[in-house]
């Protein structure tokens, strides 16, 4: 008989190669798929790049900002998701705006509003094109596209979203200095609300187009204030209305003067 020959178990250092390389070579095919896979969605890598644009411009690094939302215009324009790549293209010009890249930035904004105008109508659309404004600071524009927005909305029939839309836009002007604009989407916030009997929140309004108008239009200040009382005390919200009034006797004293002549 033949003796078998039994051959030495291989040394654990070959052993440990062994299953390193077997790792890597996974950790490679799987690197390699997932990449094949975000080439093949440009939906999903342009989300990822405008998530990295976003990241870019709250670190103060517009320039990256602007070339992150740039690929991530082109990547979302071949998908469906219209909300998306119109956020893209705004924040590539706020980011350019940012930069000191102000040329730059009024292509950025022609290229948003014409892809804007390509999609027609669209309620999220006018509300990201509010939200650019905003940030650029012009805010007639921008109170504009809030009032499209919410008409859009409601449109919808969605009568609360359209008033929320108009009030949440309201004051974030009124805290930007811009008051008129502000005290417009009061006034149509307001509307809404009278009409889905949402009282409360009317004479709240009110109150805050008194606050808004205080400072340099008294008359228009009083008024407001009245009407925000008078509806308080309507619904027996007996501590708001003194709230108000309280407010009404921070007027300047001379008008309050010819108010009780």
């Amino acid at each position: 008989m033949q003796q078998q020959v039994r051959r030495p178990p291989p040394p654990k250092s070959l052993a440990i190669v062994i299953l390193m390389v077997g790792v890597f070579a996974l950790v490679l095919a799987g690197n390699v798929v997932r990449g094949w896979i975000s080439t093949s969605d440009p939906a999903r890598l342009g989300r990822q790049q405008l998530h990295a644009a976003v990241a870019a411009l709250a670190d103060e690094k517009p320039n990256r900002a602007a070339r992150l939302a740039t690929e991530a215009a082109a990547f979302l324009e071949q998908g469906t998701n219209t909300r998306a790549t119109l956020q893209a293209y705004a924040l590539q010009a706020r980011a350019l705006q940012a930069g000191g890249q102000t040329a730059e930035a009024a292509k950025a904004l022609e290229r948003a509003l014409a892809f804007a105008r390509k999609v027609g109508p669209d309620p999220q659309a006018s509300e990201t094109l509010a939200e650019l404004f905003l940030t650029l600071q012009r805010y007639g524009v921008a109170a504009d596209y809030a009032a499209e927005a919410a008409q859009g909305v409601r449109a919808t029939g969605n009568q609360l979203a359209a008033a929320e839309i108009l009030a949440a836009f309201a004051g974030r002007l009124a805290v930007a200095g811009a008051s008129l604009e502000a005290v417009r989407l009061y006034a149509n916030a307001i509307e809404i609300f009278m009409q889905i009997n949402l009282s409360f929140q009317a004479a709240q309004l009110y109150e805050r187009i008194g606050i808004v108008l205080a400072p340099f239009d008294s008359g228009g200040a009083y008024a407001a204030y009245i009407e925000a009382i008078n509806r308080f005390y309507l619904m027996g919200e007996k501590q708001r209305a003194e709230a108000v009034i309280k407010r009404v006797q921070q007027l300047p004293k001379a008008f309050l003067e010819t108010i009780i002549e």
